[in-house]
């Protein structure tokens, strides 16, 4: 209260060199510093800091002269303790006086803004949903986006059977493709997406082979079957994914933690057919994927048994019914 009431009394910069006189004597705790702090504050917020009174914008804000916005740091300093770089006793989640937006062992917010690649599309897509995913790092909610969007640019069949064939990949337009994978590999900074799984592919280690590419970007989490370790021609226990947002989901969803290559997911419960299409794409480059896809690569049975969703059933879904010859 006496602070408050000698803050109201200070009208000239005369008045203000007595106030800061008074209490740079009669300070004897924390608490009392806090209270002269935010009388400083006050004082500032007035127009005064230092011995400079401040004009008055037509705006109505206070607008220190050069010199009084350069010292406004210790000059709160003086008034709290009577002499320059002495330091105040706060405690976490007070008002930092030097920065008055931000609290005390509060940081600040140093995320990179990353620039949008170029967007085009050959088919009318809305790419805001899958670009605003990416750049809040809401990576899971990315990957579904992606499979939705496959579907939507896949046209009139995709988007009526909710899946694309795997002979139907190639014909995605390519500019769609393409944005897809550069805001990818933009917002992941080149550790996701298509283009950087056929790379993996392609790669010495994984040489063309999808039990060993399953490994490289971590899609399986062990050995199968009791096997102390992963045979030769095996994937291992493939992880389990189930929608976004459900418990039970074992993929990696954090830039930091996952594996280049880790993301976006494609489906080979029955078999490599459409990922391997997805990574031939044209828009990745004319190389081809090593061992073509239609080597006949079968993933492991995975031997473990999990509450069943009748809705999911596989003989139930829209993919099994349109099921054709060449379908894997």
């Amino acid at each position: 209260a006496e602070v408050l009431h000698c803050v109201a009394r200070v009208r000239t910069s005369k008045e203000l060199s007595q106030f800061r006189c008074e209490f740079a004597s009669s300070l004897q705790s924390s608490a009392m510093l806090r209270s002269a702090c935010l009388a400083a504050v006050c004082v500032t917020a007035s127009g005064f800091v230092g011995s400079s009174p401040a004009a008055m914008t037509a705006s109505g804000r206070a607008q220190l002269p050069a010199t009084s916005r350069a010292v406004r740091a210790t000059s709160v300093l003086m008034v709290a303790t009577g002499k320059p770089g002495a330091k105040i006793n706060v405690k976490e989640g007070d008002f930092d006086i030097s920065a008055p937006t931000k609290r005390v062992g509060e940081e600040e917010d140093t995320k990179e803004m990353i620039p949008a690649p170029r967007i085009e599309t050959e088919c009318g897509a809305d790419y805001m949903p899958l670009l605003t995913a990416l750049q809040c790092e809401q990576w899971e909610e990315a990957d579904q986006i992606t499979r939705d969007l496959l579907i939507w640019i896949g046209g009139a069949g995709p988007r009526s059977r909710n899946f694309v064939y795997f002979a139907e990949v190639k014909s995605l337009p390519m500019k769609d493709m393409k944005t897809i994978d550069n805001l990818w590999t933009t917002y992941s900074k080149g550790k996701f997406g298509y283009s950087v799984q056929k790379q993996i592919w392609n790669g010495k280690k994984a040489k063309g082979s999808f039990e060993l590419f399953v490994t490289e970007i971590d899609w399986n989490k062990g050995p199968c079957g009791g096997c102390d370790k992963i045979c030769s021609g095996c994937t291992g226990l493939l992880k389990r994914w189930v929608p976004v947002k459900a418990k039970g989901n074992e993929f990696v969803y954090d830039l930091a933690k996952a594996k280049k290559g880790h993301l976006p997911l494609t489906s080979a419960l029955r078999g490599t057919y459409l990922l391997q299409s997805l990574l031939n794409h044209p828009a990745y480059g004319a190389s081809t994927v090593v061992n073509g896809a239609w080597a006949g690569v079968k993933a492991a049975v995975v031997q473990e048994k999990f509450p069943m969703n009748e809705a999911a059933r596989a003989d139930a879904s829209t993919y099994y019914k349109n099921k054709m010859p060449w379908d894997m």
